[in-house]
């Protein structure tokens, strides 16, 4: 009788395991299914659903108490809101959303990544939500919402500090804005990563 509930132990504990790894295997199948979506061309409609499908997986395995501290699950959770985030154009919301909810899954994999097994995972998130930002500040600046603009280039100047591009959006933007001492400090970044471009000193010295 003993061995039969000790088997029994064991077979549980082992469909319990597979459970939490087979919703993280479906977060990263989903992720594949829309980057093939991506590649065939698919309607946006289509990439999100599969977007959709990868992100409830990680959803499900948060909320396990043996796989919510999985390393890879967060990266994989980063990536996918990242990637809403930077691709749905449908829903302006949970764009917004997705990006916070990216956010919180970048930090949270960062500090479980103790191995540094994940870092190309969390990397590709990050280029998302940069991806998004970039796109935001264009469509701001086009608008001549320079405010807006300037806040989108200024998180990918801040999370790319020897980028002179960014640093000079970020600036430009500032000055139109009106934003005159936020337009200081990234005209004098800008020159510091690229000293020889004299259209900056002549910007700077306009908003001096």
């Amino acid at each position: 009788m003993k061995r039969i509930i000790l088997s029994l132990s064991l077979l549980s504990f082992f469909f319990v395991a597979m459970a939490q790894k087979s919703e993280i295997s479906a977060a990263k199948n989903n992720y594949a299914l829309y980057q093939i979506s991506v590649q065939t061309k698919a309607t946006l409609k289509k990439q999100l659903e599969a977007l959709t499908l990868a992100k409830t997986s990680t959803d499900n395995a948060i909320l396990n108490e043996k796989s919510k501290d999985s390393p890879e699950l967060w990266a994989y959770r980063a990536l996918i809101y990242a990637t809403i985030s930077s691709t749905d154009t449908l829903n302006k919301e949970n764009a917004k959303t997705a990006f916070v909810s990216a956010e919180e899954a970048i930090a949270k994999a960062k500090n479980l990544d103790v191995k540094k097994e994940q870092e190309k995972i969390i990397a590709s998130a990050e280029d998302n939500l940069k991806i998004m930002m970039q796109n935001s500040g264009v469509v701001a600046y086009g608008k001549k919402d320079f405010k807006s603009a300037f806040t989108s280039f200024k998180y990918i100047a801040d999370t790319m500090p020897k980028d002179s591009t960014f640093n000079l959006y970020t600036a430009i933007s500032a000055n139109a804005a009106q934003m005159y001492d936020d337009a200081i400090v990234y005209y004098k970044k800008t020159l510091a990563i690229n000293p020889k471009n004299p259209t900056v000193y002549h910007d700077l010295g306009s908003v001096y």
